[in-house]
């Protein structure tokens, strides 16, 4: 079966069916692609054969498509690539940990946007754990005591939480001020933050446990003057009601320093497209 989708009208397509390329492209041989809705991630490559590395949480969902006419398999077990970008990394046949994924191609536009249906079907965003964003940083400090200072901020822990529970003393929505239901969560994501990011103060927030899973999926964030922004397409109104999130909420005070943070979050969960 010959492929006659090129990497060009693979990208078209995307675009049409709501996937966005990511910002600051700097890798080599692919780019990274963002579904506007469901938060789905998929890799381009700059080659037209297989061009289109879906993320390998998506396997299950997409294990039946060699059923589908016109959909190419690539390589099996998994494609590698140092450019992948988003996407888990594992020992492949070196010693360094590298990105890997689905790889893909197809042979007609019909065979493309049914691919493309199996995938987004019931597709949810993938936010990694807190122990895979510390198994994939590549950045973290070479000394020891700086890197436990530094993955215990991921787990909210140490002396990130310290410096938030001095900064916030209370949940900074709601007000809570019970310890043990409040979380210390990163605005700018840890995984997308540099080592002195990911301890600044106000690159966080201290929030109750079911604002920071929301905060934390992407599902809430915060506008500049500190008021609630809600995902009605992933988070429903009827779970809103449920969790008492509404858009009557705000941080109960917001400094200048919290704002390219706050940029950074909406415009990483698409906010403000």
């Amino acid at each position: 079966m010959k492929q006659v989708i090129s990497r060009q009208e693979l990208v078209a397509t995307l675009e049409r069916r709501g996937f966005q390329a990511e910002d600051e492209q700097h890798h080599a041989y692919a780019e990274s692609y963002l579904h506007s809705v469901t938060g789905e991630l998929v890799n381009v490559k700059f080659v037209d054969k297989n061009p289109l590395v879906v993320h390998p949480s998506c396997e299950g969902r997409v294990s039946s498509v060699h059923k589908l006419d016109g959909v190419l398999l690539g390589k099996r077990p998994y494609y590698h690539s140092t450019s992948l970008q988003g996407f888990p990394k594992r020992l492949n046949r070196g010693n360094t940990k590298i990105g890997y994924g689905l790889d893909f191609g197809f042979s007609s536009a019909v065979a493309l946007d049914a691919f493309l249906d199996v995938l987004l079907a019931s597709s949810t965003p993938e936010t990694p754990t807190a122990e895979e964003d510390i198994a994939n940083a590549t950045d973290l400090p070479v000394d020891e005591t700086e890197r436990r200072i530094v993955t215990a901020a991921r787990l909210g822990q140490g002396r990130f939480r310290k410096a938030l529970e001095s900064l916030w003393e209370t949940c900074a929505v709601t007000g809570c001020a019970n310890p043990a239901l409040l979380r210390a969560s990163h605005i700018k994501p840890w995984r997308h933050s540099d080592n002195h990011d990911r301890l600044f103060p106000y690159n966080g927030l201290l929030l109750v446990a079911h604002l920071d899973a929301s905060f934390d999926k992407g599902l809430i964030s915060f506008d500049d003057d500190g008021g609630i922004l809600i995902d009605d397409s992933r988070l429903s109104d009827a779970d809103s009601r449920i969790l008492g999130v509404h858009r009557g909420m705000k941080l109960r005070d917001i400094h200048a320093k919290h704002k390219p943070y706050l940029a950074e979050h909406r415009r990483i969960y698409r906010f403000e497209d």
